[in-house]
């Protein structure tokens, strides 16, 4: 991974222009067969330049794949995300918090959920998700996001 914060600074502008930092939820079963809710966190930049793709795993790792095609149906979409666990997201996100302009709650969000490894607490993921949600559709979250951005404890 680059230590060159003119790269960082263009991957967070990637991220906020034509990314995702998003927490998705699923219903999954139990050994016993009840559903339950669980939740995965991802950052990812979509795009149709094959040029981007390689020079985002180039400075960055992670992995690309064919999304879909563009807007006009023509040109493929890519998608880049991170990979390795979120020891390398909490990095990417650390790397990009200080340039981020649009997606900077999201981030602030992305990085307390990765900062809960190994705790369960669904309360608490089930906000982070709802609150993602609500900033990845321009709303303003409502849940108590109060200690967005404090210290991990």
């Amino acid at each position: 991974m680059t230590n060159d914060k003119t790269k960082w600074a263009r991957l967070a502008m990637a991220i906020d222009a034509e990314g995702c930092i998003g927490i998705s939820r699923t219903v999954l079963k139990t050994s016993t067969g009840r559903d339950y809710f669980g939740y995965d966190l991802k950052v990812s930049v979509a795009n149709t330049s094959m040029k981007l793709m390689r020079w985002l795993v180039r400075y960055f790792g992670g992995e690309f794949r064919p999304k879909q095609l563009g807007k006009l149906g023509v040109e493929q979409c890519y998608e880049w995300f991170v990979t390795g666990g979120y020891g390398k997201i909490e990095k990417i996100l650390l790397g990009t918090l200080p340039y981020h302009i649009i997606k900077r709650e999201q981030a602030l969000i992305a990085l307390e959920w990765v900062r809960m490894r190994g705790q369960e607490n669904p309360q608490r993921r089930a906000e982070f998700h709802v609150a993602c949600m609500a900033l990845n559709s321009g709303e303003s979250p409502t849940t108590n996001m109060s200690s967005i951005g404090a210290p991990a404890s």
